[in-house]
């Protein structure tokens, strides 16, 4: 996070519907950061800008393969996630146990983003066991 923002310490808390408020708050992004797609599992969440079609020539014919573009983030690798106040955004990173951040998430207001924390918390706490 660059040098402008101000960490903010906050310990995630059990939430109930954790899939809604992550898909909502990723969807009330700002217009550059808002993905055209989000789809919450119980293993991970993938938002982005849609997919892409790939061709591929062949001997006979073309074949198109749909590529999605965008991040999947996986609940069992985040190892803490941070809170930042950066101008008039609050940015959500969560990160790896190797310290690398998984996503940058943008949130309007403290709240959203501290229950998006809490989200996030409870999914990776309920995440099946195994890969």
């Amino acid at each position: 996070m660059a040098a402008c923002a101000t960490r903010i310490d906050y310990q995630p808390a059990t939430v109930n519907n954790p899939q809604v408020i992550v898909e909502r708050v990723l969807y009330e992004q700002p217009d550059k950061k808002r993905p055209e797609s989000v789809h919450v599992t119980d293993r991970y969440v993938e938002f982005g800008s849609g997919a892409r079609a790939v061709s591929t020539p062949g001997l006979t014919s073309v074949t198109t393969t749909s590529i999605r573009k965008g991040t999947r983030l996986y609940y069992r690798s985040i190892a803490e996630t941070r809170l930042f106040s950066k101008r008039n955004w609050f940015v959500v990173e969560p990160r790896s146990s190797g310290g690398r951040t998984l996503a940058q998430i943008y949130v309007e207001d403290e709240l959203n983003a501290k229950r998006l924390m809490d989200a996030l918390a409870t999914l990776k706490e309920r995440a099946p066991d195994g890969e």
